[in-house]
């Protein structure tokens, strides 16, 4: 039996996508983050998720596989959930879901829906960052713009040098005080994909440290940071 791991729907839905496939082993989360964290146990078929709903967005979870370094993860099929009047089709398909799911579930649809997901893989590479906050503040500004992103790939380099420097030393709640540090440099830039490994990171440096899972996390940062640099450098030029 596949399994599939869900998150960002409310638990009355998820009931009623298992009733209409019983024949898949679906697993519900509550938030796109503790979904993440279970994949350094266990890979999933496939994964559906909400492409908004809480925070972190289930867009940064989308977009934190398709521009992961791990292979299994970069290929995860993915489909996006939502109800038909929330609009968000063309959003889910750019940000790199492999398939639309829309309420009222429909099971002689869903189905042969699902047999196609799992059959899905991409290594489609999305835009990371989000400037729409970055535009607003800047009031149209270029200069301005510029300068706050010269500062930002500053500041990400130190960090991830920082981060680096402390998790061979073993530094965990020092390590943890600079994930933090980085999460909100990178919710300022919209950079929602990284926002959610360095909060995973955080999390574990602060509690049950597994250096295995926070090296992995930030061998993600560490090439995610190279994607990331030639996007906004290229927006710099």
């Amino acid at each position: 039996m596949e399994t599939l791991f869900v998150s960002g729907i409310l638990k009355a839905d998820f009931d009623d996508l298992v009733a209409v496939l019983p024949q898949y082993n679906l697993v519900y989360f509550d938030t796109h983050l503790a979904l993440s964290e279970q994949l350094f146990t266990q890979l999933p078929a496939a994964c559906i998720v909400h492409p908004k709903s809480e925070q972190p967005e289930g867009s940064a979870f989308i977009k934190y596989l398709r521009a992961s370094s791990i292979e299994g993860l970069q290929k995860m099929p993915v489909a996006a959930i939502f109800h038909e009047e929330d609009n968000l089709e063309k959003f889910a398909l750019q940000v790199g879901a492999n398939l639309c799911v829309c309420y009222p579930f429909n099971e002689t649809k869903l189905l042969p829906q699902i047999e196609q997901l799992l059959q899905a893989s991409t290594s489609k590479q999305i835009q990371l960052a989000d400037f729409t906050y970055l535009e607003e503040i800047s009031g149209g500004d270029e200069e301005f713009k510029k300068e706050m992103i010269a500062t930002f790939l500053r500041t990400t380099k130190e960090n991830t040098d920082i981060l680096t420097n402390h998790y061979q030393q073993q530094q965990w709640e020092e390590m943890g005080k600079v994930a933090h540090k980085a999460k909100s440099a990178y919710a300022f830039l919209g950079i929602g994909s990284m926002q959610l490994a360095a909060t995973i990171i955080e999390k574990s440096c602060f509690g049950e440290v597994d250096p295995q899972k926070i090296g992995a996390l930030l061998k993600e940062i560490q090439h995610k940071n190279i994607l990331l640099f030639a996007e906004m450098e290229a927006m710099n030029t």
